[in-house]
Parts: C-alpha cells; structure tokens; sequence
C-alpha cells in the first residue's frame, strides 16, 4: 500500500477509532487539501476480530468525542496551512 493510502491522523477510544483522509483537488487551477473521516469499531465474533460501523447508544457519546478530536486536528492543519 502506497504512502498516500494512508490515513495522515487517526483517534482511537476503546474498540471506537476514527481515521482523517487528506485529499488533493484542484479548483480554479489552485490545489486545495480536503479531508475526509472514516470511524469504524471493532468486535470480535466467534475468536475473530472483525469491523463494523455500528454503534451501541451508550458508544455514542464517544464516536462525538472522537469527531470533534477530527474536527479539530483538521481545523488546526487549515489554519497552520493557511486553507
């Protein structure tokens, strides 16, 4: 797998973990970073590990936390490169 496959962050919370996509776009012949988020929860069925995108109420209050801990990084990588 390429470098550029990879997630440039990730925050994980228990079985919870979110990962931040960057992507390149050109737009009006500028090069613009975008981001894109990912969350996925792993559980384990029958001694194998395996992911869901399912979530329990009480895993909720989590996938927040780690959507503004995205949220965040993101908006500190705009500010810092100025987009």
């Amino acid at each position: 797998m390429s470098e550029s496959n990879k997630p440039v962050k990730h925050f994980r919370a228990g079985r919870l973990e979110i990962a931040i996509w960057e992507n390149k776009v050109e737009i009006d012949k500028v090069m613009i970073t975008t981001y894109t988020c990912t969350m996925k929860k792993t559980i384990k069925v029958n001694d194998e590990w395996k992911e869901t995108n399912s979530l329990f109420t009480n895993e909720l209050p989590i996938a927040v936390m780690l959507m503004h801990n995205a949220y965040s990084w993101i908006y500190i990588e705009r500010k810092n490169n100025n987009n």
